[in-house]
């Protein structure tokens, strides 16, 4: 019997203003606007958590233990451009990064590993990306803030299209006060 599987994330999922927001700011790039591959508004996420292809049957588990998550919600700051090398990626990032987001990350995976999940031993970088296959390093951009207030987060399944993949929202969690 062949087993079916989810590909699944748990992340920040902007609302369309904020989308807004980032897309003014990514236009402001002038030299990145025709390298790349551009992230479809639609797709942009901050990732909290990456879990792959998960199966079905599994697929529960992880619902029910993020609903467990308690944290207040709080504020962040969108402000910095970066590049990762080797996924060659251009992201827009956090030159601070909130104690809030951090106990929501920290938090989400110690919950979520009651389902077999094993967090990235990784420091934590927390990330939008919007580009991708670019080549050469654009180089690190702080730019005009964007607030994000964070209410909410989200467990999303990506399916392919025909165009690469769309991302869509599974379940949401509210952060309480």
């Amino acid at each position: 019997m062949t087993k079916t599987y989810e590909r699944l994330f748990f992340a920040l999922w902007p609302d369309d203003e904020l989308r807004s927001k980032i897309n003014t700011t990514y236009e402001t790039f002038s030299d990145i606007q025709k390298k790349g591959r551009r992230v479809p508004l639609y797709n942009l996420h901050l990732t909290l958590h990456f879990l792959g292809n998960i199966p079905l049957d599994e697929v529960d588990c992880y619902i029910e233990k993020a609903s467990e998550v308690k944290v207040k919600p709080f504020e962040l700051s969108i402000n910095h451009r970066g590049y990762f090398k080797k996924p060659r990626i251009v992201w827009l990032g956090l030159e601070q990064v909130p104690e809030g987001l951090v106990n929501l990350q920290q938090r989400l995976g110690q919950r979520i590993s009651d389902c077999g999940f094993n967090p990235d031993k990784r420091l934590y970088n927390p990330h939008i990306t919007v580009t991708r296959k670019i080549s050469q390093n654009p180089g690190s951009q702080v730019y005009q803030p964007i607030p994000w207030e964070v209410n909410r987060f989200v467990l999303v399944i990506s399916e392919p299209v025909d165009s690469g993949v769309r991302y869509r929202v599974k379940t949401s969690y509210p952060l309480v006060s």
